[in-house]
């Protein structure tokens, strides 16, 4: 099989690179803006092409996208003019290209953010959310249609956690970045809890449950769409702090629990800047999915089977 990556240089990207290469013997094509900084696992240049291109301009990959067989869509826009040309018109370009070349299974990347508890669209994302949030959004509207062509899978990530130190590194995530960024703080966090539920997933998990559907869908005919929503059982978000201080060796003694009415009081007494999306996320804390699942759903090992772990992965302390 020849299967297609965009975002190679990407955190999720990189896990995914190294799943394929060491569980599959597929060949892969990795895209990037600049292929040069494409990072290629040792011994595996023989079955790694990489190409440079846009994804707002998709047509700028070429010939890359020429006999794949799927493809995981994993790049994106984190905001900015190009939000909506990268992520909703780019992708669903690519797909159209890719579909046309007789790709039979595309793997897009969303986010649970943009759903209801049960999985069901949330029409707040595409009316409060940020352009990142409202994006993915519209790109699961552009996606799905597609279903009566190929096989249309879309991932839905929780909160991911993802990065590897030591002698086998592996670039952070957003979530890692700041929980290293906030150690200076621990001493001040350990006296908040606060209200709402959390799920958590690790990208080398993300990357395992996505070799397993494309794995899984070589035996199944047709087209269709499917969602997952990846995560961990959800946790309470004072647990979540408590088990951060942990892993530094402190201990959660709060004294002051974070609701959504005094944290507004916060927010406005220190004239913090928030968006209409981050208030109805702060009134609505449950942000929970208990149908997240993980790579064990389809009979992969999972990586990260509690937050310490992935916290231990990073050097956490």
């Amino acid at each position: 099989m020849r299967v297609l990556i965009t975002g190679a240089t990407g955190c999720v990207a990189q896990y995914l690179t190294r799943e394929l290469l060491a569980q599959t013997d597929w060949h892969l094509v990795l895209l990037s803006r600049d292929a040069a900084r494409i990072p290629v696992p040792d011994g595996a240049a023989g079955r790694v092409t990489a190409a440079s291109g846009r994804l707002h301009e998709p047509d700028s990959y070429g010939a890359a996208l020429q006999g794949i067989d799927a493809a995981a869509l994993v790049a994106t826009a984190w905001g900015g003019p190009l939000a909506y040309a990268t992520t909703v018109a780019g992708n669903a370009r690519l797909a159209d290209l890719l579909i046309a070349g007789g790709c039979r299974h595309v793997v897009y990347f969303s986010s649970a953010s943009v759903l209801g508890r049960q999985g069901e669209l949330n029409p707040v994302a595409a009316r409060l959310g940020t352009d990142y949030i409202r994006t993915k959004y519209q790109l699961v509207e552009a996606m799905e249609p597609k279903a009566d062509r190929a096989r249309i899978s879309g991932i839905f990530p929780t909160v991911v956690m993802g990065g590897q130190t030591g002698d086998d590194p592996m670039p952070l995530s957003e979530l890692a970045k700041l929980l290293l960024k906030i150690r200076p703080w621990h001493w001040l966090i350990a006296r908040v809890t606060a209200e709402g539920r959390f799920n958590v997933t690790h990208a080398a998990d993300i990357a395992a449950t996505v070799r397993r559907l494309i794995e899984g869908a070589g035996a199944r005919a047709g087209g269709g769409a499917e969602r997952h929503i990846l995560g961990l059982p959800p946790a309470r978000a004072g647990d979540m702090i408590a088990e951060v201080l942990a892993a530094a060796g402190r201990r959660h003694r709060p004294w002051l629990r974070l609701t959504p009415r005094n944290a507004g009081a916060v927010i406005r007494a220190f004239r913090l800047p928030i968006t209409p999306w981050d208030r109805w996320c702060m009134e609505n804390p449950d942000q929970g999915y208990d149908m997240a699942i993980g790579p064990d759903a389809f009979g992969a090992p999972v990586a990260m089977p509690n937050l310490t772990a992935g916290l231990r992965m990073i050097g956490y302390r």
